[in-house]
């Protein structure tokens, strides 16, 4: 009664090194990957059939440990794309759309800037607020792009028996750009979800949503899901640090 079915394909340009000016010499690569995951929802036996089957139950034991797969045409499930909520760690990882690259610049005298880059459409949520309620479930919203560029900056010295060591600085969400993971999935977290990302506003408890600004901390204005996931990625970040290549 559940499967996920995975599919894409990708495409990658890779730059080899050379030179650019003369004096920096450049190498990188450019990926762009469509793909869904599917799985199977709303599944579970007709339970007015004999052979009703469940693993928990350890109904397997009847079969000699496999699984009655002749069974499948009496389940009730559609498919569906894997959904996001309150969890990052349990879903919202399908993302039609991913574009990817990286790059290193090398200058003189041992100067390198690198960065790397990901661009994603949002996870799939549910809509609930529709007109037609036979279709809740199966209608899908999607939230917004997340976005993240990183850089870093790093001068090396020469060491005797070819050893390098390398002074860095990291800048992680170089733009500081706002990346919503997950949202509040309870009764009146995903309402206020669900208008916030459309061209609705609202009003709960007496504090006013903006239309088309996400918000998925819900009424109680929380940023962490149950499980201790975040619902928001990192905000801009800075770090510094030595590297030694020997």
């Amino acid at each position: 009664s559940g499967y996920a079915d995975s599919r894409g394909v990708e495409v990658s340009l890779r730059a080899q090194p050379h030179k650019l000016f003369d004096f920096v010499q450049v190498v990188g690569q450019l990926n762009y990957a469509y793909s869904y995951v599917k799985g199977a929802v709303l599944a579970g036996l007709d339970k007015t059939m004999p052979t009703s089957f469940s693993t928990s139950n350890g109904d397997s034991a009847k079969f000699a440990g496999n699984l009655p797969f002749s069974d499948l045409r009496f389940y009730n499930s559609i498919e569906r794309n894997v959904l996001g909520a309150n969890s990052s760690l349990s879903g919202g990882y399908d993302r039609t759309h991913r574009v990817s690259y990286q790059f290193v610049l090398t200058f003189p005298e041992d100067i390198r800037v690198s960065s790397v880059g990901t661009f994603q459409s949002g996870f799939f949520f549910p809509l609930t607020l529709v007109d037609d309620q036979r279709i809740v479930g199966r209608e899908l919203g999607e939230g917004p792009w997340n976005t993240m560029v990183n850089l870093r900056i790093e001068k090396g010295f020469s060491l005797p028996n070819a050893m390098r060591v390398a002074l860095y600085a990291d800048i992680q969400n170089l733009f500081n750009w706002t990346n919503i993971l997950a949202y509040d999935n309870t009764t009146t977290g995903a309402v206020i979800w669900e208008k916030t990302t459309q061209e609705k506003s609202i009003t709960v408890d007496g504090i006013s949503y903006v239309a088309r600004k996400p918000d998925p901390t819900g009424s109680q204005r929380r940023a962490v899901g149950p499980d201790g996931s975040f619902f928001y990625d990192i905000p801009r970040e800075f770090y510094f640090g030595i590297r030694l290549d020997f």
